[in-house]
């Protein structure tokens, strides 16, 4: 019976010797070239790639498939440097204020713009607390939660923001005296506001008397523009304001 190969490398050493002469060949050249290129293991960059006389790279085949016999020579060392700040730091940081950033009157100009706005917008919540109630029949108070005025307002808008209409008697003089220059007629509410500007390719839609601009100036607590922009556009709206008698509110940002 024939012997494997595997099993003849275990009988006999000659034979061991044969199979194996060209690995044993291929190291004693290997060896011969990193003693040539005198490889020290204290240098950083010793492990350099295998080169023959004429400077070509040289790499010799292993019965194992993608190693190749002189694996160490194909790693690469790098070393590892600390490097170190040199010079003086600058702590102050003066460079990130500017002196009217570290003024307190400002700061108080702020705080003091700040709470007016505040002031501002809860009067003009009362006034629509006032208007739901004469409009939903209701006894809400001051302290009515804002999730209740809001669905409130957002179910008369629903209501009457379609409705259309003719301004009732006596809103258009007490616009004008008001605010002579603006005009509120009754409108009929769209689901966004009309493009407006005729030299911009981008045209600026209107923030008036349409759902989409409504739905933002509730949700951010923009009363002002809630009564200014939109409540004044709508018939019933007009006429409940002028029966409670209340006073004119103007767009906080005009």
């Amino acid at each position: 019976m024939p012997y494997r190969i595997k099993d003849v490398r275990l009988k006999s050493e000659h034979y061991n010797n044969i199979l194996n002469g060209d690995v044993e060949e291929y190291q004693n050249e290997i060896d011969d070239l990193k003693a040539k290129l005198n490889v020290s293991g204290s240098v950083v960059d010793s492990k350099q790639p295998l080169r023959d006389e004429q400077g070509r790279l040289v790499s010799f085949e292993s019965s194992i498939d993608g190693i190749s016999l002189e694996e160490d020579n194909q790693q690469v060392r790098l070393e590892n440097k600390q490097q170190f700040f040199v010079g003086d730091i600058d702590n102050s940081f003066t460079h990130y204020f500017t002196d009217s950033d570290i003024e307190d009157d400002d700061e108080d100009d702020d705080t003091n713009t700040t709470e007016d706005t505040v002031q501002f917008q809860m009067t003009n919540r009362d006034f629509l607390i006032q208007f739901i109630n004469e409009y939903f029949q209701e006894e809400n108070t001051p302290d009515m939660s804002t999730d209740l005025l809001h669905e409130r307002l957002n179910k008369f808008f629903k209501q009457e923001g379609t409705a259309g209409g003719d301004n009732p008697d006596g809103w258009v003089s007490f616009i004008q005296s008001n605010d002579p220059k603006e005009e509120r007629p009754v409108k009929k509410f769209t689901l966004k506001g009309k493009k407006k500007g005729k030299w911009y390719k981008k045209k600026k839609r209107s923030d008036r008397h349409n759902y989409s601009s409504l739905k933002k100036d509730i949700g951010t607590f923009r009363y002002d523009d809630v009564i200014n922009e939109h409540l004044y556009f709508t018939r019933r709206g007009q006429e409940i304001w002028l029966k409670l008698d209340l006073p004119y509110v103007r767009d906080e940002d005009n």
